[in-house]
């Protein structure tokens, strides 16, 4: 392998007919290290997977999390060192590390070619230039797209434990046309809801997304709507439903502890990480 710096750029292809990927991570090696960094990484804890902060293009989180598992335990597998003491990279059934990678993707997920860094780069500069290429490369248009994987996956398991897709009460994306103002209407979509006769709940889920600007804004999106669906009479506040997922490590945050404080301020929060509260939460009496 060239002692230049080289990088592989890590892609997620969500239809493989259509062939459109979107770049996901970076691993580069230079100065005779390597490093890489994939989205949702917990920064202090690399290759721990924050679920909410899996971007919503990827279909499957087990999948991501096992190929991201998949290429840091190859990264600490194949470089070595050799005799001497000298750090080097153990060969693949396609030749160098690199190749070895570049073979192993199959699917929806790969390691392509990036290229190959002019400037020099020692193995204490190598942390700084991955960011630099992770910022360079990677859709950053994924972190402003919030979704909570965990939530969806817990309200989907719940919705099908309960049969609720069979309850003809039941509705999923369940359009409200609301007054917001004088002479002006707006029509909300909320993500369930009971309505036998009379509408009995709304339900939104809310993702609690580790970046302070889309959690902001997703909060305020959210509790606008139930705000105003109260004010208009079309439920009581105890109807509406605030979906979350966050467990007592998550509601140490201040930034997630303040958006329990503006959702509880005009809905009820019901929240999935407690087995029992999600169960309950879509159960009418």
């Amino acid at each position: 392998m060239s002692d230049s710096p080289r990088y592989l750029v890590a892609k997620y292809v969500s239809d493989l007919q259509r062939m459109e990927p979107r770049n996901i991570g970076v691993v580069v090696w230079a100065g005779g290290g390597v490093s890489a960094r994939f989205l949702a990484e917990k920064p202090e804890s690399p290759g721990d997977i924050d679920g909410r902060s899996i971007p919503p293009f990827v279909a499957s989180m087990g999948a991501y999390k096992q190929w991201v598992d998949f290429w840091r335990d190859e990264l600490k597998r194949g470089f070595t060192k050799g005799a001497g003491g000298k750090r080097g990279f153990t060969k693949g059934a396609g030749g160098d590390q690199i190749e070895y990678l570049k073979h192993s993707s199959k699917g929806n997920f790969c390691l392509v070619d990036g290229g190959v860094i002019l400037d020099d780069v020692g193995i204490k500069q190598l942390p700084e230039l991955t960011d630099e290429l992770f910022y360079r490369l990677v859709d950053s248009r994924a972190w402003e797209d919030p979704r909570d994987v965990v939530l969806d996956r817990i309200a989907d398991d719940v919705i099908k434990k309960l049969q609720l897709a069979r309850n003809s009460s039941f509705h999923t994306r369940y359009e409200v046309a609301c007054r917001i103002a004088p002479n002006v209407n707006e029509r909300f979509e909320f993500s369930h809801a009971f309505k036998n006769g009379s509408l009995k709940r709304l339900y939104q889920r809310v993702p609690l997304a580790r970046r302070p600007t889309p959690l902001r804004r997703t909060i305020h999106d959210s509790a606008w709507m139930f705000e105003k669906v109260v004010q208009q009479g079309i439920i009581e506040r105890d109807q509406a439903i605030a979906l979350v997922y966050a467990t007592e490590e998550n509601k140490r945050d201040p930034e997630v502890s303040w958006s329990f404080d503006v959702l509880g301020s005009v809905a009820r929060i019901a929240n999935l990480a407690d087995p029992t509260e999600a169960v309950s939460a879509f159960i009418i009496e």
